[in-house]
């Protein structure tokens, strides 16, 4: 469909094809999303211009800010490199054994208490003579 000099596509809001193209401004997707991609845009002016202003974006993260401070790059991988922490793991009971709990403390179990059933029980209904 056309309106004006804009050629709007009749796909122009699948949802598919909007969430790849952030990813296809970065070329960051395989062949056959890329062929998607690009036959979409080939007929939609706002996908165009979103992958424009996407690789906008990316030009000026890649090439802002200034140089990183002297030695921070050794001091990741050195970071990287030292060995964890030790892990201290609660100890785990043999097999076959079931751990023992210790009640908290302040807490009791209260009291059962009967609850009348919603329907009657029929072993204790009296029992009515039969007419005879």
């Amino acid at each position: 469909m056309s309106t004006g000099d804009v050629v709007v596509s009749p796909m122009a809001d699948v949802p598919e094809i909007i969430d790849l193209l952030g990813a296809f401004a970065l070329d960051a997707v395989d062949d056959d999303e890329r062929a998607i991609v690009e036959e979409h845009l080939a007929v939609c002016a706002r996908c165009r211009a979103e992958v424009a202003e996407h690789r906008e974006v990316a030009s000026l993260l890649a090439h802002g800010g200034g140089p990183a401070p002297e030695g921070l790059w050794p001091r990741i991988a050195d970071s990287l490199a030292a060995p964890p922490p030790e892990l201290r793991l609660a100890p785990v009971p043999p097999s076959g054994e079931a751990p023992r709990r210790r009640p908290c403390r302040g807490t009791r179990a209260a009291p059962a208490r009967r609850v009348p059933s919603p329907t009657p029980d029929r072993s204790r209904a009296r029992r009515r003579p039969r007419p005879a």
